[in-house]
């Protein structure tokens, strides 16, 4: 195979690819936390690509003498005379320190032709994982939506969202004061009542308010815990049973916990998008038997929660 030197623009363009599914990477190891990330976190990560690419470049260079970008073109890194790139060599490369004794080779035996189909095909092949990478969490599992055949997709365009009811909502406007904070916060509720099989209604709502802007300073899990306090635990009667952060679609920061309120059983979700907090709820009369939400309805309820898609525009 013939060998020849590699235009800046490719090395800049393969570069760019290892960047790019690096920093993909990265970003979809963070569906798996059991915690909600802050967007400071994602800033402080693109601020750090450089220094997590750069030995993960120098060590596969090392290794193969090419990195996921360079393949997919079709470039190696080799040094004058050998087949090999030492590892002093492979960290210059990666620190951007060429010696001119170290040179890169395109090995493509179709020559130009090659190596401009070998770009589409890289770029491709990239906007298809990056397009993956975003909408992923965003996929409502198939399954589940099956399992709630019948159930209304219910879109709210002043609420900018969606979600599957069991049957069509019903519009609510509440005011709610919060003395704490000597403010009222205007409550728009959608709710949908469902018979279950001991005759007593159990309620799927989906409620929003739009949060001061001098509440935005704060972390998002301080406004969630903030959320959780004002709405349920300081209220006469509540009990906190369990409570878990989360990141909704791996996009928005969440709040996932159940509570008791009297003769009651709730489930609530909060979900902060931009300056408005959500709140996905199912209440639930506490029985003597097994609740029937632990049962037959219980891949509904994860239905319910994980159908509720904000809509940021």
């Amino acid at each position: 195979m013939k060998e020849k030197r590699v235009s800046l623009a490719y090395r800049i363009f393969s570069r760019l690819i290892d960047y790019t599914l690096c920093a993909l990477l990265l970003h979809s190891s963070t569906w798996f936390l059991p915690f909600a990330v802050e967007p400071l976190f994602y800033l402080l990560g693109a601020l750090a690509l450089p220094l997590i690419a750069i030995p993960l470049e120098a060590l596969t260079l090392f290794n193969w003498q090419t990195t996921p970008g360079r393949a997919l073109i079709g470039i190696r890194m080799l040094e004058e005379g050998k087949k090999t790139l030492s590892f002093k060599g492979a960290w210059r490369a990666s620190l951007f320190f060429l010696k001119r004794r170290q040179r890169l080779s395109c090995i493509f035996s179709m020559g130009r032709k090659g190596r401009i189909l070998a770009s589409f095909m890289t770029l491709f092949v990239t906007t298809a994982f990056a397009i993956g990478t975003l909408f992923f969490p965003q996929a409502r599992p198939l399954a589940l939506l099956q399992k709630a055949e019948g159930w209304l997709n219910f879109v709210s365009s002043e609420g900018r969202f969606s979600i599957y009811f069991p049957v069509k909502p019903i519009l609510q406007h509440k005011a709610i004061e919060i003395a704490q904070a000597k403010t009222t916060l205007e409550l728009q509720e959608y709710v949908a009542a469902l018979p279950s099989e001991n005759e007593k209604e159990i309620f799927y709502t989906v409620s929003y308010v739009t949060l001061p802007r001098a509440w935005l300073l704060a972390r998002s899990k301080t406004i969630l815990n903030a959320a959780l306090y004002l709405f349920y635990e300081s209220q006469f009667g509540t009990k906190l049973l369990v409570k878990d952060h989360l990141q909704h679609w791996g996009r928005f920061s969440a709040l996932h916990f159940q509570a008791t309120e009297g003769d009651k059983r709730v489930q609530v979700r909060f979900v902060l998008c931009g300056s408005r907090l959500y709140q996905i709820k199912i209440i639930e009369p506490i029985s003597l038997e097994t609740n029937s939400l632990e049962k037959k309805e219980e891949a509904l309820v994860t239905t319910f929660f994980e159908s509720f898609n904000p809509r940021i525009s």
